[in-house]
């Protein structure tokens, strides 16, 4: 049974090595257009054993860098993905846009991980990038407004609201800013400063009218927290007349015979 086992072995160590012999031979260019198709036809673990070979053959790194990692994303291979993304940040072949792109897919990754220390971390090292190659592949004002995020998950208010004014500086509208800016409130239990940058949001509130109704919700739970009923059930209408069925429950606890 030995024998047999190790003959057996040896045969798929002869098939491997015979198969990368292949691909040596083969173009870069042709085995990544392989990669390629096999990744777009949902292959990817035969894909990436392609991508392994042009690593290994040092051609089109940041191009197979990224195709690999994402990749290894669709397969849930997360740990790797962030390693070759990682190379990429540090890899002269690549660009200043796909090194930003990398930086700031990391810090997203490190978000949804709930690692805000390292999110923190990329996101600074893509905004960097940006400011260093001054290229816009993605805006700096996001990404100072995903710092904002972070520093708030970390309650570190005061560089949150110090990211919400560089976004705002970098041209982010002004109304997505209010909003971030009374929710960064509301979580530090500053209700007056809350309840002026969302009135704030709702004055000049334009792109989306639709949110009004969360707005007028958010400050007459505000207004109600102060004890100022009447102007929260003013809210609570306004909201439910925009169509937030929410409110209603609010109006009839709260606001019966005003």
């Amino acid at each position: 049974m030995n024998s047999i086992r190790r003959s057996f072995l040896l045969i798929l160590f002869a098939c491997a090595h015979i198969m990368l012999g292949c691909n040596s031979r083969i173009p870069a260019n042709d085995l990544y257009g392989n990669a390629l198709r096999l990744a777009d036809s949902s292959k990817y673990k035969e894909a990436i054993m392609l991508l392994d070979e042009l690593v290994a053959r040092n051609e089109l790194l940041p191009e197979v860098l990224f195709l690999r990692s994402d990749c290894y994303y669709k397969i849930g291979a997360t740990d790797s993905m962030i390693l070759d993304l990682k190379s990429l940040v540090l890899l002269g072949q690549a660009s200043c846009q796909q090194r930003i792109i990398a930086a700031n897919d990391i810090a997203i990754e490190y978000d949804f991980r709930s690692l805000v220390d390292s999110a923190i971390l990329y996101q600074w090292k893509a905004i960097r990038l940006a400011q260093s190659c001054a290229v816009d592949t993605i805006p700096v004002k996001a990404m100072f407004f995903i710092l904002s995020t972070l520093y708030g998950q970390q309650r570190r208010f005061e560089m949150a609201h110090s990211m919400l004014d560089s976004s705002l500086a970098s041209g982010l509208d002004k109304v997505v800013v209010a909003e971030l800016r009374a929710s960064l409130f509301i979580n530090s239990t500053e209700t007056d400063s809350a309840i002026f940058w969302t009135s704030f949001a709702i004055k000049h509130q334009t792109m989306n009218p639709s949110n009004l109704k969360w707005r007028f919700q958010d400050r007459a739970n505000l207004y109600h927290q102060k004890g100022e009923l009447k102007a929260a059930c003013a809210d609570w209408q306004k909201a439910l007349d925009l169509g937030l069925e929410d409110a209603q429950p609010k109006l009839d606890s709260f606001c019966r015979g005003r």
